[in-house]
């Protein structure tokens, strides 16, 4: 279909808001409607199907460079004559003004492929024959958008004083920028406020002075396949109740987070691909609860997640590869849900819960990592269950510094050093864990460590299946403990509650023992099962066991 054409002195009748909307029903209104009715209709037509070309809008063209009778030289002198469901055609040229607009209208570049419903193949801002359309301001916001309904597709859009103003500033209704390139030389590419929805598709943010987007104040709306690069702070900013959806984009090298969400901020963030910025992947603070799903966290320059001052949120199937600090950072009250997550190849822990942190943690597969799986530290009281934690460079799991937790149907396995250590004054729970194959003990407590370890099977590491010394002080009730050299070992001052275990030592040629203590050590052991028992050095042992060697 051919677009009805208008020049500047108008032609036909301004089309009224029910002309409009009886163009999109395909068919006169059965009875006359009140304006808000409409309005509210109209609220649920996506702006690609309000300004499509088969419903013939009338269209105005502008050309700065033009000189014929009908065509306006700018795109202001267009919105003023404008009515709802215009389309304005603008051809190639720089066009230094900022728009406002409280029509519904549709600004689109002359040859752009989005003229119709789909995206263009060209890059955003540039036409399929090369030239742009280029939309700058110095002085305010490039655009001003407080329409119901409006779109601008196919411009680059640039704001590029010093006046601290973003370049495009949405306060009501949903405004779609689509194949566009945003930036901002003082200010926010993007400003979103006040219930605000609008859909930001197949476009370019990037080099604004401060963030890319911003969300507050309760804005929602849909970004969609966009580039979000080069921002002077994050990538997206989420704060005061807003609530957008970040679908399907690639987020990188912003100075500081990806994306932050704070002060409040929601926000559903999937499938997009995060990397490669200053201050960590996603940031959450300060009673934000973001959503964030099947997301790829990678090579950031710190923290893949970073949570604290009472950070929540909910993290689902995401997979956190290769960054230089933790895959997870969370501390001072934060309690976010982490389910089913991916970690690995970090070069800190694949999860660090301390300064009064907690959370849960669940279904998560922690590999791989630079030092620990888990480290649990200065008062952290995290719930990890069902977690497959395995092959990393130092402990499965550390608690320190007060550091306690549950650990409870946890798979703890092939990691270089112990698969769980306490040290310190923590005390975690532990409770029906695999841990297992591990190359130091399966559990070790040192410089007055201690813990509680409950129905877990320990079995096959390279060293002891409990290890207790310089201090440690284990509680060890019901477990299976079959390993190679001794099932229990200790020495330098080590002690240890040990009631109700079935104690194994498993080594290829049986030379180990179950338990073995040295003469400074004194444990009590009670109703244990005891394959052997060697009590070295003379040491004095607490012992009352049902078994046949309970006597030594």
């Amino acid at each position: 279909p051919v677009p009805v054409v208008v020049g500047a002195a108008g032609g036909g009748g301004r089309p009224s808001l029910e002309v409009w909307l009886c163009r999109l029903l395909r068919r006169p209104l059965p009875v006359a409607l009140p304006e808000d009715v409409m309005w509210h209709i109209l609220s649920f037509v996506p702006p690609d199907v309000a300004f499509h070309l088969s419903l013939r809008p009338l269209t105005l063209l502008v050309d700065k460079a033009g000189s014929s009778r009908g065509v306006f030289t700018t795109i202001s002198a267009a919105l003023r004559a404008a009515a709802h469901g215009d389309v304005i055609l603008v051809k190639p040229g720089v066009y230094r003004e900022s728009l406002r607009l409280d029509t519904c209208v549709s600004i689109v570049a002359h040859g752009c492929p989005t003229n119709g419903a789909g995206a263009g193949r060209a890059g955003p801002g540039t036409l399929s024959g090369g030239a742009s359309v280029v939309i700058t301001s110095a002085r305010d916001h490039t655009i001003t958008s407080a329409a119901p309904l409006a779109r601008v597709a196919g411009v680059t859009l640039k704001q590029t004083g010093n006046c601290g103003r973003s370049c495009v500033l949405t306060t009501h209704g949903t405004l779609e920028v689509r194949s566009c390139a945003v930036s901002s030389a003082c200010g926010l590419c993007v400003e979103v406020t006040h219930l605000a929805t609008p859909r930001i598709v197949h476009s370019r943010i990037h080099d604004g002075a401060a963030a890319g987007l911003w969300f507050r104040a309760g804005g929602g709306g849909l970004v969609e396949g966009c580039e979000i690069l080069g921002n002077g702070w994050s990538g997206v900013q989420i704060s005061e109740g807003a609530h957008p959806a970040l679908r399907c984009c690639y987020v990188h090298d912003n100075k500081s987070a990806g994306v932050i969400s704070f002060a409040g901020g929601r926000g559903l963030v999937s499938h997009n691909d995060i990397a490669n910025n200053g201050k960590g992947g996603v940031q959450v603070r300060s009673a934000a609860s973001p959503t964030l799903r099947n997301n790829r966290i990678r090579d950031e320059r710190s923290a893949g997640c970073w949570i604290y001052e009472g950070g929540l949120g909910r993290f689902f199937g995401n997979e956190i590869v290769d960054c230089c600090w933790s895959g997870f950072q969370v501390e001072e009250g934060s309690e976010p849900l982490v389910v089913a997550n991916r970690l690995r190849g970090n070069r800190s822990a694949g999860v660090v819960v301390y300064n009064r942190g907690g959370g849960v943690y669940a279904f998560n597969d922690i590999s791989g990592n630079g030092r620990c799986g888990v480290q649990i530290k200065s008062g952290s009281a995290p719930l990890l269950r069902f977690n497959r934690i395995h092959h990393e460079k130092q402990a499965g799991v550390l608690t320190a510094e007060d550091g306690t937790g549950l650990l409870e149907d946890n798979d703890i396995f092939d990691c270089q050093w112990s698969g769980v250590q306490t040290e310190g004054p923590s005390n975690p729970l532990l409770r029906r864990n695999l841990i297992h194959h591990n190359g130091g003990a399966g559990f070790i407590a040192y410089q007055c460590g201690s813990g509680t370890l409950l129905a877990n099977k320990i079995y096959g590491n390279s060293k002891y299946g409990v290890q207790s010394k310089t201090g440690g002080n284990p509680i060890v009730r019901g477990n299976d403990i079959h390993d190679r050299a001794f099932a229990i070992y200790l020495t330098e001052a080590g002690a240890g509650h040990f009631e109700g275990n079935s104690l194994h030592a498993l080594g290829a040629s049986r030379q180990g023992t179950g338990v073995f203590a040295s003469a400074d050590c004194s444990p009590i052991l009670s109703d244990n099962e005891f394959g052997e028992l060697e009590i070295g050095g003379g040491a004095p042992a607490a012992v009352d066991s049902a078994s046949e060697d309970s006597e030594h």
